[in-house]
Protein backbone atom coordinates (compact mmCIF):
# COMPACT_ATOMS: atom_id res chain seq x y z
CA UNK A 1 0.00 0.00 0.00
CA UNK A 2 1.12 3.26 -1.32
CA UNK A 3 0.45 6.70 0.87
CA UNK A 4 -2.93 8.05 -0.28
CA UNK A 5 -4.27 4.40 -1.15
CA UNK A 6 -8.03 3.80 0.74
CA UNK A 7 -8.42 1.06 3.02
CA UNK A 8 -11.24 -0.90 2.63
CA UNK A 9 -13.16 -1.93 5.78
CA UNK A 10 -12.41 -5.59 5.44
CA UNK A 11 -8.55 -4.22 6.09
CA UNK A 12 -9.57 -2.14 8.79
CA UNK A 13 -11.36 -5.86 10.47
CA UNK A 14 -8.09 -7.94 9.25
CA UNK A 15 -5.92 -5.30 10.89
CA UNK A 16 -8.23 -5.25 13.82
CA UNK A 17 -7.88 -8.93 14.22
CA UNK A 18 -4.44 -9.02 14.03
CA UNK A 19 -3.28 -6.83 16.01
CA UNK A 20 -5.69 -7.52 18.60
CA UNK A 21 -7.00 -3.78 18.67
CA UNK A 22 -10.22 -2.27 17.35
CA UNK A 23 -11.25 -1.49 14.15
CA UNK A 24 -11.01 2.61 15.22
CA UNK A 25 -7.74 2.35 16.56
CA UNK A 26 -7.02 0.25 13.33
CA UNK A 27 -8.13 2.85 11.15
CA UNK A 28 -6.09 5.82 13.45
CA UNK A 29 -3.07 3.88 12.75
CA UNK A 30 -3.36 3.58 8.87
CA UNK A 31 -4.18 7.39 8.53
CA UNK A 32 -1.19 7.82 10.45
CA UNK A 33 0.48 5.71 7.76
CA UNK A 34 -0.76 8.35 5.32
CA UNK A 35 -3.49 5.67 4.33
CA UNK A 36 -7.12 6.82 3.46
CA UNK A 37 -8.85 4.84 6.18
CA UNK A 38 -12.55 6.08 6.43
CA UNK A 39 -13.73 7.42 8.94
CA UNK A 40 -15.38 4.22 10.85
CA UNK A 41 -18.78 4.26 12.30
CA UNK A 42 -20.16 5.66 9.17
CA UNK A 43 -18.30 2.61 7.38
CA UNK A 44 -19.82 0.32 9.81
CA UNK A 45 -23.41 1.86 9.72
CA UNK A 46 -22.77 1.62 5.69
CA UNK A 47 -22.14 -2.26 5.90
CA UNK A 48 -25.07 -2.81 8.97
CA UNK A 49 -27.80 -1.81 6.55
CA UNK A 50 -27.13 -3.73 3.58
CA UNK A 51 -27.82 -6.84 5.71
CA UNK A 52 -30.48 -9.02 5.32
CA UNK A 53 -32.82 -8.66 8.06
CA UNK A 54 -35.11 -11.12 10.04
CA UNK A 55 -38.96 -11.03 8.84
CA UNK A 56 -41.12 -9.89 12.17
CA UNK A 57 -43.68 -13.09 12.12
Amino acid sequence: MEPGDPVSLSQLCAASAKLGITIPAAAVRFRRLGLDAPEVTGTIHAAMARLPRARKA
